[in-house]
């Protein structure tokens, strides 16, 4: 039985990341895939357009739609993007997680799909994967099998993460009020959450999430949003995922078991966004197995690198999320409409939620905030009419 450097257990772009990074360093990779690939993924598939240029040219190739137009939603009010250098890739996750997988494998490593792991073992030397199709063995193992996973779950890593419904589905317009290849995000038709159109090629993934107090209602809402945007669900598959939202530091490693991507909570816990950190997480995954592998010892700091590089500053969109979802009247008026939160550089991967946060609080102690809103309460600025939503 061959032993592997590393067994990578989910082909998402998290695990993908982590084998390509390895198989580029000429390390014996395996990658174990539940389903068959391509397979399905509901997911906007939005990535700043910066660092999906970073990718491998496999997965660029899959690109759908690159964009800078966007609209935000809020209370009888909506704003445009600030558009100045960002832009969007949009792709489908099916294509796109599996070129990025097949970039791994052009480097030496290996893939079996339809092989669901059923136990994961940790020994002194190694770590041993019972699957459907077969027993394997890698001196490490990159958990990327998602919130859920075995692997989280048997090696009890990742404490601190509780899983949000998102649905979405993938329509194909016909007579749509919304713009053509636009974002759309409304921030105020769900609570703790916000819904969302992503443009593609010949389609939109219309989706929604709720972090808490709206939770049950996501069907509901997600079919009154599909009406406001003049999109019909009929006939179109809706697809289900536990959003995975991080709350406080936890073990993130054993002496031979990494998480990543979902599984290591990477998915901001403001927006949702998991596409650009899960890869961030992968590739710090890959260095830290490519130094045990090169020193032969065993790393133990890889929950400070991942905190450092991306958790940390999930303390402050947990800050941001709780007075935005919990306001989105004044939040709108103080921070989205007037512009001064960013959100579009936060979404495009351009400023830091620490930032963002900063910013936020430092209107809420200046006198011209507050005449501000007198004033657009008095021009009537807050009426529906005047902005033209929902479009006619």
């Amino acid at each position: 039985m061959p032993l592997y450097d590393a067994l990578v257990v989910g082909a998402g772009p998290a695990g993908a990341s982590a084998a390509y990074e390895l198989a580029q360093r000429g390390s014996r990779v395996l990658i174990l895939e539940a389903t068959r690939l391509p397979r399905y993924k509901a997911c906007g598939g939005a990535i700043p357009w910066k660092f999906f240029t970073t990718l491998p040219e496999r997965a660029q190739r899959t690109l759908q739609v690159r964009t800078n137009q966007g609209l935000f939603i809020g209370p009888h009010q909506r704003t445009r993007l600030d558009i100045n250098a960002c832009a969007l890739a949009g792709v489908m996750r099916d294509e796109f997680d599996y070129e990025f997988t097949l970039a791994a494998v052009d480097y030496g490593a290996e893939l079996i799909d339809r092989n669901p792991v059923v136990a994961v073992e940790e020994g002194p030397d190694r770590v041993t994967v019972r699957t459907a199709r077969g027993v394997f063995m890698g001196r490490y193992l990159v958990g990327a099998d998602g919130a859920v996973g075995i692997v989280r779950r048997t090696c009890k890593l990742a404490t601190g993460i509780t899983a949000a419904p998102a649905l979405e589905a993938e329509v194909v317009p016909a007579g749509t009020t919304i713009e053509e290849n636009t974002l759309y995000i409304h921030l105020h038709l769900i609570r703790d959450g916000y819904a969302w159109v992503f443009p593609k090629r010949e389609r939109q993934s219309v989706g929604i999430l709720s972090f808490n107090r709206d939770r049950r209602r996501v069907k509901h809402k997600l079919a009154e949003w599909a009406t406001l945007c003049g999109l019909s669900l009929a006939g179109h598959p809706i697809h289900g995922h536990p959003i995975p939202r991080w709350s406080h530091k936890t073990p993130l490693a054993t002496k031979r078991v990494f998480l990543v991507g979902d599984a290591a909570g990477t998915v901001d816990p403001f927006g949702g966004e998991g596409i650009r950190h899960g890869v961030i997480s992968g590739r710090i995954a890959a260095h830290f197995i490519d130094l045990a592998l090169s020193t032969n010892t065993s790393p133990t700091d890889y929950t400070d690198a991942l905190y450092e590089a991306i958790h940390q500053d999930f303390v402050y969109a947990r800050r941001l999320a709780a007075l935005v979802y919990g306001f989105p009247g004044l939040a709108f008026h103080l921070w989205v409409g007037s512009r001064t939160l960013n959100l579009g550089k936060v979404l495009y991967g351009e400023l830091r939620f620490r930032d963002l946060f900063a910013s936020a609080v430092r209107t809420l102690y200046h006198p011209r905030t507050y005449l501000r809103l007198l004033s657009r309460q008095r021009a009537g600025t807050g009426h529906p009419r005047d902005h033209g939503w929902p479009p006619t």
